[in-house]
């Protein structure tokens, strides 16, 4: 076709030369010089012509073949080879094939819920359950089969993710879409006699099914501090430190010369014999004594010596007729003395 069409340019241009430089009748002189020129001019102008046309050819050609391209074009799902995957959110419960697929150049699909691909879904609107759904799309050109596409559409779950407290209990619930990150709640738990550490748990990873998360707790240590008030023990008599869980602690008497221990006092004025198992805080004891005194007397017989007693006074009475000193003494006996 190219080869009659320079032909045919080159016997136009030839006609008009004739009958621009030379007579009807015939009688023209050619020379050598230019014959060559006409040659070489007819040749640039059939070359120059021939080329545009060819170019413009070729660009008509690439637009009618894209415009005519036949394929089958996925809005949203991503297509790896013969399989094309996505997906959706918890709340999408249908999704439509007419919405996802754009078919150009005359293709036409049809939807199937089996590789057979019998019984089409008429509506190419699917159904989704939870998790992975599979379905088949069969491209058709001039109604027969040319490419089986393999779609998997997935569909997030949501999760419940709990919070748990040291001895089990429930401290927070969270509901999370698959994929997504857990929250470690805003406000951190408190049990008395403990400290919260952390959330057994890796927050940076993302949520892939229900979870219980437990929390982590260090146990707090209480200091017990005592005040002899010039008494004596036993370093380890009593403990320094205890915590909620220590086994009840009896406390220990501290000793003093010349005096009686009435009892450990807290701050509160309260006497304390023992530190109850599940109590908390730091304790200050104080020790308070019944200071002795000490009281003679003489017996009447000369050959006798005096009698020493110790204890602690508890009463005194003075009056014209009668005079006497009362004492308590380490054993607990109680006497009456003459003063």
């Amino acid at each position: 076709m190219k080869k009659n069409f320079r032909k045919w340019i080159l016997v136009s241009l030839l006609c008009g030369l004739c009958s621009f430089g030379f007579s009807a009748c015939g009688g023209m002189e050619n020379t050598s010089a230019s014959s060559n020129a006409i040659d070489s001019s007819i040749e640039s102008s059939v070359d120059s012509s021939t080329e545009s046309i060819e170019d413009s050819s070729s660009e008509d050609s690439s637009a009618e073949s894209e415009k005519d391209k036949i394929e089958l074009v996925f809005q949203t799902l991503t297509v790896e080879g013969n399989t094309a995957r996505g997906t959706v959110s918890p709340e999408t419960e249908k999704f439509s094939f007419l919405n996802e697929i754009i078919a150009k150049g005359g293709a036409k699909y049809v939807v199937c819920d089996n590789i057979e691909c019998q019984d089409p879904i008429l509506s190419k609107t699917v159904t989704l359950s939870v998790g992975d759904n599979t379905f088949y799309v069969l491209e058709l050109v001039d109604d027969e089969p040319v490419h089986l596409y393999t779609v998997v559409i997935h569909r997030n779950a949501i999760y419940t993710i709990t919070y748990i407290g040291r001895n089990g209990g429930l401290i927070a619930e969270q509901q999370v879409e698959e994929g997504d990150f857990a929250t470690a709640p805003s406000t951190m738990p408190t049990e008395v006699g403990y400290t919260f550490v952390a959330w057994n748990y890796d927050f940076s990873k993302p949520v892939l099914s229900s979870a219980a998360i437990r929390s982590q707790w260090q146990i707090n240590v209480y200091e017990i501090s005592y005040d002899l008030q010039g008494g004596t023990i036993d370093e380890y008599a009593n403990p320094k430190s205890y915590t909620i869980e220590t086994q009840t602690i009896t406390l220990e008497e501290p000793i003093k010369d010349f005096a009686i221990f009435s009892g450990w006092y807290n701050a509160d004025n309260e006497k304390v014999e023992k530190i109850s198992r599940g109590s908390v805080g730091n304790i200050a004891l104080t020790a308070k004594w019944k200071e002795f005194m000490t009281h003679e007397e003489f017996v009447a017989a000369e050959d006798e010596a005096a009698v020493v007693v110790k204890g602690v006074v508890t009463g005194i009475v003075n009056t014209d007729s009668k005079h006497e000193l009362y004492f308590e003494d380490a054993d607990g006996g109680y006497y009456a003395y003459d003063l």
